[in-house]
């Protein structure tokens, strides 16, 4: 198992969503996660028409946890030095309150959904860290790759769209 992806751009509600209803591929129901919510203005009981997605896989969830750690000491978040936290970078434990990426870094891993306001912070932010990402010597080998998905998924997202977690 892993992360999944999924980008959309310029939706709009249609109508009330019917739990554990299945949608035609032009429609979409987004979660909204009430303990990480970083998408407002989406309301969770509707179904959304969209005009385009996009999707990538962000890898397995060992795997995209090792990237979002890369990603935060890109960032200069500095880790947390506690014997404790069995992640030095795991969720929550950047010593930084916010910054760049912070809407990401500090967001699910599993399940949830991010709106159009925030996907385009972290659109400035991934095109502001572009060259540092581009140069940076990580762990993860496939770094930039997914660096450049997560990039486009909040551009296309940012055109009044949402980026989903699955």
């Amino acid at each position: 198992m892993g992360l999944d992806i999924t980008a959309y751009a310029r939706i709009k509600p249609h109508r009330d969503y019917v739990d554990g209803e299945d949608l035609p591929s032009y429609l979409e129901h987004f979660r909204v996660n009430d303990e990480w919510n970083r998408a407002p203005e989406i309301d969770g009981s509707k179904v959304y028409l969209f005009d385009v997605q996009m999707g990538f896989s962000a890898g397995s969830y060992g795997g995209y946890n090792d990237w979002r750690d890369a990603l935060a000491r890109l960032a200069g978040y500095p880790p947390v030095d506690d014997p404790d936290t069995a992640r030095r970078y795991a969720p929550g434990a950047w010593q930084a309150p916010e910054g760049p990426f912070w809407e990401l870094i500090n967001f699910t891993d599993c399940d949830g959904t991010i709106g159009a306001a925030v996907a385009a912070k972290l659109a400035k932010d991934f095109a502001e860290f572009d060259d540092r990402a581009k140069a940076a010597v990580t762990p993860c080998n496939w770094f930039y790759e997914v660096y450049q998905d997560f990039r486009a998924a909040f551009e296309m997202a940012a055109r009044n769209g949402a980026v989903v977690f699955h």
